[in-house]
């Protein structure tokens, strides 16, 4: 895996990307204080104009598809991922690293808990039937495992649903049976993952590199909304994609984007 993860929410990016964005620290201020200047004018009550061109638009455009990009599409970046797992599983991603989902794992997974004992073979039959990626009812997730590029508090209502229930949403997603729901409830613990997600492996550099320069234009002092991105992973990674594994009641765990990572940057709206 090449290189150190970027965190795409930091302003301290690896010394490469760095100094390309210095290089181009004026043009990007500039982009991004007029984008917001003719957002404004755009928006007041009395203006009858539309939106103004951005004059630097075709130099920022220029440096992300061309400068940034290449260098984002070498790289991996930090991903999170929220879920609920047994102590098992953990020993054994941090022994065989990611898979993506699909029917087969979701199956093997079912069949580990019966083996411990947490589930009867007739509850996995259940849950194996009413999985959705059995008619793809996600929007294509089979076949991917799914990081974000931000660090979200655990508390968050997006991703609660996914620390109440083992399984994730292919396991979870359909269930209606309060016992069933209660029984998904009880298996595992909240665990949240950080990922070296690499940018061959599904994910768009291009799409990074948007966020890099969004999050560098912050550190400039522009008020931009940050990129939150959905990283894809099409194919397996080893055990050294697993850069840590937190689990509820660990001390780091209700810190999780309210101080850990240190240097989390506070987002303006706009």
């Amino acid at each position: 895996m090449p290189g150190a993860p970027i965190d795409l929410w930091d302003k301290t990016f690896v010394d490469e990307l760095m100094a390309e964005l210095r290089s181009a620290a004026g043009m990007i201020r500039d982009y991004f204080m007029t984008e917001r200047a003719n957002y404004e004018a755009y928006c007041a009550p009395d203006n009858k104009d539309s939106l103004r061109e951005n004059p630097h638009g075709r130099a920022y455009t220029h440096f992300v598809e061309d400068v940034l990009t290449p260098v984002m599409a070498a790289r991996s970046v930090r991903g999170w991922h929220y879920t609920r797992m047994t102590d098992a599983e953990v020993k054994l991603l941090r022994q065989r690293g990611i898979y993506p989902s699909n029917l087969e794992m979701i199956r093997r997974r079912l069949d580990s808990l019966v083996a411990a004992g947490e589930i009867t073979p007739e509850v996995a039959d259940v849950l194996f039937s009413d999985s959705p990626f059995h008619h793809d009812e996600m929007g294509g997730r089979t076949g991917k495992f799914w990081t974000v590029s931000q660090p979200l508090p655990v508390t968050r209502s997006d991703v609660t649903p996914l620390l109440r229930s083992w399984g994730g949403e292919s396991i979870y997603w359909r269930v209606q049976n309060a016992d069933l729901q209660a029984s998904l409830a009880r298996i595992g613990r909240p665990r949240v993952l950080e990922i070296a997600t690499p940018l061959d492996a599904g994910t768009e550099a291009y799409s990074a590199a948007k966020a890099v320069a969004r999050t560098f234009a912050m550190s400039l002092g522009c008020k931009v909304t940050r990129e939150h991105l959905d990283l894809q992973v099409v194919r397996a990674l080893g055990p050294e994609a697993v850069l840590a594994v937190h689990t509820e009641g660990d001390e780091v765990y209700p810190q999780i984007a309210r101080g850990y990572p240190a240097g989390i940057m506070e987002e303006h709206d706009g």
